[in-house]
């Protein structure tokens, strides 16, 4: 989206100057990419082939869930719990040693 622009609306409508980077990229064509995904990526006829012609390559980036069985989920949280109640308690601990020096 532009900068300013949460969604495009009738009283901010989209503008032909909102595609000049799509003009841009359409000229200099080079593959885009953003994160671990790809905005734009070039593929030779063999690699189209390989992908049974399916264009639809460089969608919208789909992050994978991983789902843990129930035994494994718990012993992750409990890790986790353990860890945050170790913090916090070290975080009251030295709220209180400040709270005595006073």
């Amino acid at each position: 989206m532009p900068d300013g622009y949460k969604n495009f609306s009738k009283t901010k409508p989209m503008k032909s100057e909102h595609f000049n980077p799509v003009r841009d990229w359409w000229e200099n064509r080079e593959e885009i990419l953003e994160g671990k995904f790809y905005k734009s990526k070039s593929f030779t006829p063999s690699e189209l082939a390989e992908l049974n012609y399916n264009l639809d390559q460089c969608g919208f980036p789909k992050e994978e869930e991983e789902i843990l069985n129930p035994f494994e989920l718990i012993q992750n949280y409990q890790a986790e719990r353990a860890t945050l109640n170790h913090k916090i308690d070290n975080v009251l601990a030295d709220i209180l040693q400040l709270l005595e020096d006073k």
